[in-house]
C-alpha cells in the first residue's frame, strides 16, 4: 500500500499516513503498543489473501489498544477519545483500503462521486470556505483529494445541517 511512513521509534518522532481519499495525517509517533498494532493491521491489509472482514475484525476487535473497554463486558468499542486519536483513523483507512481491494475498486472510481469543490460547498451552505474546511477536518463532511484540491459529495453537502453558533434568536412573537 505504501500509504504510511512507519517510524523507527528510536529516531523518528512523526508518523505520516495518506488516506485512501488523499487526506494526509501527520502526528507524533504513537506509543509502541499502538505502533505495533498499526503494523499488524497494515500487514494484514496488505496481504492479498486477507479478507476485508478479517481486517475489520482486527481493527474493531479487543486487541486494538486505541479502543475503549467496557468494565464488565468483553470486547472493545470506539468511544469519543478513540475517534480523536489519529491512529484510529489510520486503522479505519486500512479497513477502507481492504474493502476497496476486495471490491476491485480503483482509486479513480472510488473518488468519482466527489465532485463539489470547497468553494461551491461554501456557496451552497451560505458559509465561508474555512467553515467547510473545518467540517471536513472534523470529519462531519467527507472529502476526496485530487490534484491537491478537495472535493465533496454533492448529496452530502445538500443534506449537511450547518451547526448554529452563538445565542438562539429571540422569540419575536408579540
Amino acid at each position: 500500500m505504501g500509504a504510511a511512513s512507519w517510524p523507527n521509534l528510536a529516531s523518528d518522532t512523526a508518523f505520516e499516513h495518506v488516506e485512501i481519499s488523499g487526506r494526509s495525517l501527520r502526528f507524533p509517533a504513537p506509543a509502541p503498543p499502538v505502533l505495533s498494532f498499526l503494523q499488524r493491521v497494515r500487514e494484514l491489509a496488505d496481504a492479498s489473501e486477507a479478507s476485508a472482514e478479517s481486517v475489520r475484525a482486527l481493527v474493531f476487535g479487543p486487541e486494538n489498544p486505541i479502543l475503549a473497554r467496557h468494565p464488565t463486558l468483553p470486547g472493545a468499542y470506539p468511544d469519543a477519545s478513540s475517534v480523536r486519536e489519529p491512529a484510529y483513523w489510520v486503522c479505519v483507512d486500512l479497513v477502507l483500503r481492504a474493502e476497496a481491494r476486495e471490491a476491485g475498486a480503483s482509486l479513480e472510481n472510488a473518488g468519482a462521486p466527489f465532485t463539489t469543490t470547497m468553494a461551491e460547498a461554501a456557496r451552497k451552505l451560505n458559509r465561508v470556505q474555512s467553515a467547510v474546511a473545518n467540517a471536513v477536518s472534523n470529519r462531519t463532511l467527507h472529502s476526496w483529494v485530487r490534484q491537491g484540491r478537495q472535493y465533496l459529495l454533492p448529496a452530502e453537502v445538500a443534506a449537511y445541517s450547518v451547526p448554529r453558533r452563538g445565542r438562539a434568536p429571540k422569540n419575536t412573537r408579540a
